[in-house]
């Protein structure tokens, strides 16, 4: 039988029926179709869904409203293997050939216990063994339990018994469920979950633990369970626990950290942002399951591929894809059903090597929009699946059940009853993706490239933005911690422009009042020596807060040392002397302040230099000072010796020793 792929595509919602219908319990049935008259409710509470060769099934029903003359009919049909119309016309009351007799007949009015229950015991045997209903061959038969009232049909359900036995085979069903969103990071700093993420978290939380034998392979976005693990809430982490036992019983498709499609990170600037992306992605996980992470490489795509997105997406590890023929849809040149491998007709550059792929086609989804009971359609649904179980020389198909991204995950609906049903249903068996890509052997599929897009610069501009604030975030003792965080949110392909501009502005908060900090530098003139001196430097900052910053001196005839320098501004002020080796002359020497990582000037100022020589006019100004104070003390002497003469001879002169 030739290998089909199904995608199931979950309602929005489970719409409540528009008139009473034949509701059906969360166990045992694989599908059921209610019919009612006069307010008679017939309801499938329990299923043994499953009878060996000679063996013995049950269903257990309630009835309400049904007169007490009434009785509960149960008859057993034809199988329908192969046969999905059979599967649907049995749905909706039409069976091929005639029931299988003895019939089960139970009077309402004495077989219903104080809840309104029955249970309709179906023996079964291979060699028609009388009073049982013979079921001579493995396959899935249809079962009709109708409330009867004479002739009339009061309600009716469908549902089926699948006969088994040792060469019975399960058909393999992987259920694959994508769960993303927008960057939980919030331009202000906060995480964000939003009520649509965290209700599909707690129905795979929910659904997990009631039904353990179902492994699921997880497409979560890595960021969602960053979030979760490092929320400040205790049920959230407590989630995030829980969740990581149901992600090791089935497997987790690693994917990017935030949401990068590899298709538009490679026309829009982004290959090294989506790799490191993708390597982020692996270690939030690995932490996440307490364990390395050794993937097979596959990814789930929302996106049609490009031809550069897969080889950007090769080389950051993807070895296969999980996707939906409806994603596809452009690229293909014929309906995909089944495990394939994917080359494309046209490879503009690199290999054409073919990328196995598990690819689901969505025509059955169709059924959830169809009826207004949803336990009804998926259990149909499953039916269908059921019915291509092939026979025991040919291969098994390949069931994959992939979920659009906006599944529905409303207690109750498509997931909770999917779910219960697998757990309980013979002929299907839950797997993992990796165990149907592990297929021994799949078509070859040619598909074109994904249609042209504009070529956008956000990985330019990004690039611009994160060299800015780095060159600013120099400037401070301790950068800021969310800077970084802030600008790979902003990579996301999954945000719109104004969000990404959001992202930017607040990347750039810690860093914009670093543009002005410094203040204008003053002109100021100097008198100095040529030759080694002191030059005196004072720089000054708006900001109390320590920063950091580069001075670098420029002079065709000065050096300064140190020329090239970071210095730190404390109080908002630096002052130091700085030595300065200065040839004769007057002339310029220009200061440039950056950032310590940066060559783009945040202030320039102008010095004016007067430098005078040593020599010449200086030693002829010693010189001269030298001859004056020589002199002046000659002068001096004579001075003082001609003061002490005048007073010796005065001492003896006459009239001063008549006198005396």
């Amino acid at each position: 039988m030739k290998r089909v792929i199904l995608a199931i595509m979950f309602v929005a919602s489970s719409l409540a029926p528009a008139h009473p219908v034949a509701a059906l319990g969360t166990a045992g049935a694989v599908g059921a179709v209610g019919a009612v008259a006069n307010q008679v409710t017939l309801t499938l509470v329990a299923h043994e869904s499953s009878v060996p060769p000679n063996g013995t099934a049950s269903f257990t029903v309630e009835v309400t409203g049904a007169p007490a003359r009434s009785v509960v009919a149960l008859d057993v049909y034809l199988p329908v293997d192969g046969d999905d119309a059979a599967v649907v016309a049995a749905m909706n009351g039409t069976v091929r050939g005639q029931q299988f007799f003895p019939g089960l007949r139970v009077p309402i009015e004495t077989g219903l216990d104080a809840n309104h229950r029955a249970t309709l015991t179906v023996p079964t045997s291979q060699d028609g063994r009388p009073d049982t209903f013979h079921l001579k061959a493995p396959g899935l038969y249809p079962v009709f339990i109708r409330v009867l009232d004479g002739t009339n049909t009061l309600a009716r359900l469908t549902t089926f018994l699948a006969r088994v036995d040792p060469t019975s085979r399960s058909v393999p069903v992987a259920i694959v469920l994508p769960i993303d969103q927008a960057p939980t990071l919030q331009p202000d700093g906060s995480r964000t979950i939003d009520p649509r993420t965290k209700a599909r978290l707690a129905a795979i939380d929910r659904n997990g633990s009631k039904t353990p034998s179902v492994p699921l392979s997880l497409a979560i976005r890595p960021d969602i369970i960053e979030a979760l693990v490092q929320s400040s809430d205790p049920d959230d982490r407590a989630l995030a626990a829980r969740l990581a036992i149901i992600a090791a019983r089935g497997e987790v498709l690693l994917d990017s950290a935030i949401a990068i499609d590899p298709s538009e990170a490679s026309r829009n600037g982004l290959a090294n942002a989506y790799q490191d992306a993708m390597t982020r992605g692996a270690g939030i996980v690995s932490a996440w399951l307490g364990t390395p992470v050794s993937d097979s490489g596959t990814r789930f795509m929302s996106e049609a591929p490009s031809h550069d997105g897969l080889n950007l997406a090769h080389r950051a590890g993807m070895t296969s894809i999980v996707t939906s023929s409806t994603t596809l849809a452009a690229q293909l040149t014929t309906t995909l059903a089944g495990p394939v491998r994917l080359v494309e007709s046209k490879p503009s550059t690199g290999s054409n090597a073919p990328i196995p792929a598990l690819v689901g086609d969505t025509t059955l989804g169709s059924l959830f929009a169809s009826t207004d009971d949803v336990t009804v359609a998926v259990r149909t649904f499953l039916a269908r699946i059921q019915a291509l179980t092939p026979l025991p020389t040919a291969p098994l198909p390949q069931i994959a059940l992939v979920a659009p991204p906006e599944w529905n995950a409303e207690p109750g609906g498509a997931l909770d009853v999917l779910m219960s049903s697998l757990a309980q249903t013979p002929l299907l068996s839950p797997v993992t993706v990796r165990q149907e890509l592990g297929a021994p052997s799949v078509s070859v599929r040619a598909f074109r490239d994904a249609p042209t897009r504009p070529v956008a610069t956000i990985g330019a501009k990004l690039a611009l933005v994160q060299l800015n604030i780095s060159s600013l975030a120099s400037m401070l003792p301790t950068p800021p911690t969310d800077t970084n965080a802030l600008l790979i949110a902003a990579t996301s392909t999954a945000i719109t422009v104004e969000q990404r501009e959001a992202y930017l502005a607040a990347a750039q908060v810690p860093t914009n009042p670093l543009t002005s900090a410094i203040e204008p530098l003053q002109t100021q003139r100097f008198t100095i020596s040529s030759g080694v001196s002191k030059l005196p430097i004072r720089v000054t900052s708006s900001l109390k807060t320590p920063i950091l910053v580069r001075l670098r001196f420029s002079s065709d005839r000065a050096i300064i040392t140190p020329n090239d320098h970071v210095v730190q501004i404390i109080d908002g002020l630096y002052a130091e002397n700085i030595e300065i080796n200065a040839r004769e002359g007057n002339y310029p020497i220009t200061l440039r302040v950056t950032a310590p990582s940066s060559d783009q000037p945040l202030q320039t100022g102008t010095y004016r230099v007067q430098a005078f020589a040593t020599g010449g006019l200086g030693v002829a100004l010693t010189a001269g000072g030298l001859l004056v104070l020589a002199t002046w003390w000659i002068s001096h002497a004579r001075r003082t010796r001609r003061r002490k003469q005048s007073v010796a001879d005065s001492l003896r002169h006459p009239a001063h020793l008549t006198t005396g």
